[in-house]
C-alpha cells in the first residue's frame, strides 16, 4: 500500500484548520438566545448547526479511521476528490437532508458545549491525519448519503463540510426575527 505524501499531509492539515476556524468564526459572539433562534419551525438554529457538525465530524471520522478497507485498485481519477475540495461545502440552494443519526437533538445543551465538541472532534481528525502514513486514496469507505468513496474523497468532504454550515449560520443571522437585529421592511 502507498504512503501519504508529506505535501498532501501539510495541505490537508492546513485545510482542516482553515475550515474549522471559518466555521467557529461564523458564530463567534452569538448569544445563547441568538443560538436558539430558528428562522422557521422546521429549520435549524445556529446551535443545531454546531451540534450537527460535532456529531457528523465524529461519525465521518469513524468511517475514515475505523470503517475503511484496502482498495482493490487506485482510483481511476482524482476528479471527484478535487470537485469536493473545490465545492466550498456545496451549494446551499440544493437542500441536503442530514442522516438521522447526525440530526440535532439538543444533546449538548448549549452553543458553547456544542462548539467544544466540534473542536474536539476536528482535533481528532487533524491528529489522525498528522500521524497517518497510509495513502488514503488506497482505502475505501462510505459516506452515509453519497455512498462508496475512497478515504481521500471522504476526507475532502470532512474538510469542506463546515463551510456549508458556516453559510447556513450566516443565513440564519440574516433571517427576519433574528434576535438583536433590526430588519426593516423594504418599501
Amino acid at each position: 500500500m502507498g504512503r501519504m505524501q508529506p505535501t498532501d499531509r501539510d495541505f490537508l492539515v492546513q485545510r482542516l484548520h482553515e475550515t474549522r476556524d471559518a466555521f467557529l468564526a461564523s458564530f463567534q459572539g452569538v448569544s445563547e438566545e441568538q443560538a436558539c433562534f430558528k428562522p422557521a419551525p422546521d429549520r435549524w438554529s445556529i446551535c443545531d448547526c454546531v451540534e450537527h457538525m460535532a456529531v457528523a465530524e465524529t461519525g465521518l471520522f469513524r468511517q475514515l479511521s475505523e470503517n475503511s478497507v484496502p482498495a482493490e485498485a487506485p482510483p481511476a481519477s482524482r476528479e471527484r476528490e478535487v470537485a469536493i475540495l473545490n465545492s466550498n461545502g456545496g451549494n446551499r440552494d440544493q437542500k441536503a437532508r442530514a442522516p438521522e443519526r447526525a440530526c440535532p437533538t439538543g444533546r449538548f445543551g448549549s452553543l458553547a458545549e456544542a462548539a467544544k465538541q466540534f473542536t474536539a472532534a476536528r482535533g481528532r481528525t487533524i491528529d489522525y491525519i498528522i500521524a497517518c502514513d497510509d495513502d488514503l486514496r488506497m482505502r475505501t469507505t462510505a459516506h452515509p448519503l453519497i455512498g462508496p468513496m475512497n478515504c481521500m474523497e471522504l476526507l475532502a468532504f470532512i474538510i469542506v463540510h463546515p463551510l456549508r454550515h458556516a453559510q447556513q449560520v450566516r443565513e440564519i443571522k440574516q433571517s427576519a426575527g433574528y434576535p438583536g437585529t433590526l430588519h426593516t421592511a423594504s418599501k
